[in-house]
Order: C-alpha cells, then sequence, then structure tokens
C-alpha cells in the first residue's frame, strides 16, 4: 500500500515555524526570485493520496505576498479529506516556484497500481517536475520495486526529474502495514520507492536552526532517537549499488516552514517537506537552463554528482551526526546525501556544468 511519507500534524503545530521569507532566506531562494526565477513556465506534479481546500492555500499566499496558485487536477480523489501532506506540498512548492504550474494527480492507494499509473500521467505531463511524498518499502515486492523504476527511468529518459522522501524513521522505514509504533526491529530496517529508484533523486532531511532574520546559523542531520525519526537512508537491497538519500534540506517539524490545514497553521515536518523544496528549486534550475538556451543531459542524479565536483559550494553538507543506520561523512552519504542546497550556487552550476 501506497502511504504517505510525513504526518505534520504529529507535533509540527506545537513547534516555532519558520515563516515563508525566513525559510526562503536560509537557502539563498530568496535570491533567485530577485533575478526573475520563479518556476515560470515549469509544471511540477504532486501525485496525491488525501486532498486540500483552497480556502488554506489562498490564505497562504495572501499572508506572504504570492500569487494565485496555478493547479490542475487529474484523476479522482482516494480521500476528501485534508489529512496535511498535500497542503503541505503545494504551499512549499508554491513559496519556493511561485510562478510553476502545480498538477494534483489523485493516486491510487494501491502500490501494485503504481506503475501503470506514473506511466498514464507521465504520458499527460512528459518531461515535468515530480514531487513524491508517498512511497512504500522496496522489498515488500522488489518485482514491484523493479516495475515502476523501469517506468520512472523511461519517464527520466523523456525528461523528467522525479523528487521523493527518503522516509521519517532515520533508515528504519519497511515496518509492516499496522506496525509504524511497534518497538524497532532489524527486520525494519530498508529503502522506500520511488526514492530508491536510481533514476529518482531521493531528499533527506536536515535541522536548521536560524536567526529571527533568517540567516542560517547551523544546520544538521534532522535524527532523535527517542521517537526513531529523522532523515531515511541506507543502502538498496533491490538495486544494486544504490544508497540514499541524494540531497537533503528542512525535515524537522521544530524547524519546519509554516502552511496552513484546516484553517490553522503547523510547521511542516518530515522528508515530504524536503522533497517539495527540492522540487521547486528543480523547477528554478529548469527555468533557468531554459532562459540560458542551455540543454540538461543525463538525469538530474548525475548532474548533481557534476555539480558536486566542479562547485561544491552549491551544498551545505553536515559532517557531523547521524540517523539511526549511518553516519554523516565527509562527501555523499547515506544521510543527507550531498547535502542541502545553497540555491544561488546550484543554479549556476547546474547551467555551467550543462554548457
Amino acid at each position: 500500500m501506497s502511504h504517505a511519507m510525513a504526518n505534520p500534524l504529529q507535533d509540527g503545530r506545537r513547534a516555532r515555524s519558520l515563516n515563508v521569507r525566513d525559510y526562503l532566506r536560509v537557502y539563498g531562494i530568496d535570491d533567485l526570485h530577485r533575478r526573475g526565477l520563479t518556476g515560470e513556465g515549469v509544471t511540477v506534479v504532486v501525485p496525491a493520496i488525501d486532498t486540500y481546500q483552497d480556502s488554506d492555500l489562498d490564505r497562504f499566499r495572501k499572508r506572504n505576498g504570492l500569487p494565485p496558485f496555478d493547479i490542475f487536477e487529474v484523476g479522482e480523489a482516494s480521500s476528501d479529506i485534508a489529512l496535511g501532506e498535500v497542503p503541505m506540498d503545494l504551499q512549499i512548492i508554491h513559496a519556493v516556484a511561485p510562478r510553476a504550474r502545480l498538477v494534483v494527480a489523485h493516486w491510487p492507494l494501491s502500490a501494485r497500481d503504481n506503475p501503470q499509473t506514473i506511466d498514464r500521467v507521465a504520458r499527460r505531463f512528459p518531461g515535468v517536475v515530480w514531487s513524491w511524498s508517498i512511497g512504500w518499502c522496496e522489498e515488500g515486492d522488489p518485482g514491484l520495486a523493479r516495475e515502476a523504476a523501469t517506468v520512472l527511468a523511461r519517464t527520466v529518459a523523456r525528461g523528467a526529474i522525479h523528487f521523493a522522501a527518503s522516509g521519517d524513521s532515520a533508515g528504519y522505514d519497511c515496518y509492516p502495514s499496522g506496525k509504524l509504533f511497534d518497538p524497532p526491529r532489524k527486520s525494519f530496517i530498508g529503502l522506500i520507492m520511488p526514492a530508491s529508484a536510481p533514476a529518482v533523486t531521493a531528499v533527506g532531511g536536515t535541522r536548521v536552526l536560524a536567526d529571527r532574520r533568517g540567516n542560517l546559523l547551523k544546520e544538521t542531520p534532522w535524527y532523535r532517537s527517542v521517537t526513531l525519526s529523522g532523515s531515511g537512508g541506507g543502502s538498496s537491497q533491490v538495486f544494486d549499488g544504490r544508497t540514499v538519500p541524494d540531497v537533503a534540506g528542512d525535515a524537522d517539524p521544530a524547524t519546519g516552514m509554516g502552511f496552513f490545514l484546516n484553517g490553522e497553521m503547523y510547521a511542516a515536518g518530515g522528508t515530504s517537506a524536503s522533497a517539495p523544496l527540492w522540487a521547486g528549486l528543480g523547477a528554478l534550475v529548469e527555468q533557468a537552463l531554459r532562459e540560458q538556451g542551455v540543454k540538461r543531459e543525463g538525469d538530474f542524479n548525475s548532474l548533481l554528482a557534476r555539480i558536486a565536483t566542479a562547485a561544491p559550494e552549491a551544498f551545505r553538507h553536515p559532517r557531523v551526526g547521524s540517523n539511526a543506520v549511518a553516519v554523516a561523512e565527509n562527501g555523499r552519504d547515506q544521510v543527507t546525501g550531498w547535502g542541502a542546497p545553497n540555491a544561488p550556487a546550484l543554479v549556476e552550476a547546474a547551467v555551467e556544468v550543462s554548457r
């Protein structure tokens, strides 16, 4: 069964959230907006197993001086209740890429339907950015994982970019259905799809500490051992040589961006908060490449690797910290990947290494 990766209601309402202005400043995204990079002309698909309220989106954009949302929906909703996942994703993407077009793709609950649904939506919207905050254990059905990975790779070959939450249980992300609150066991260690698919950019989590003006003071891996919550990561048992995550961003509900749900404000949390951050940033990268007349070659992960070599300053990589299965290391690791974005340097490097 496909499930949402984050529960922003878990402790997000008790947390002090970052306002949008400070959230954007932490990553330098406000600087990109001043340069005219807003996601104009780029489409972002959001697979959804819950829904959203227009009133929440309208309140969010008015409070933060953002343009109206441009949303198109496909498919039939699995639920008519706004549980928090989709509203959070839409508001984060809109904050980062306020001129991007958003497609809410209502998703089936059965993971068995995922390959066909991916293919159907991708044929309708080829070569776009995707923001995945739902997932399923890769080892639950390795054949299904490989089938979905093949479809995902085919969409990437046609120009798509997929950003997927790496999981919120610090590497113990393959708990059986109904066992989420059981004591952790080694059998729960594992990765989730679609993040573990080689063609997908898996997004892990960090904890951000910023001052009252939104200036970054410190960024560390997101991990709380008491609750076994944190950045999903590790080595795939289905895809040889694949390790997760590739990148990371703010995912701690104690430091997340404020968003509206059912008329109240919550702090965004989980790697389903960092995945839409990167999806929005991916939209800015795509706009910058198009405006510079540059064609992106290969998948986004290969682009990230080239950027890491040519411009390591494009990433803020925590070198101290861990999740439950790995420790932070120099270079790409299984806690935060290459690290969190320094957005202006990342976009500039993406253009330069693609020339």
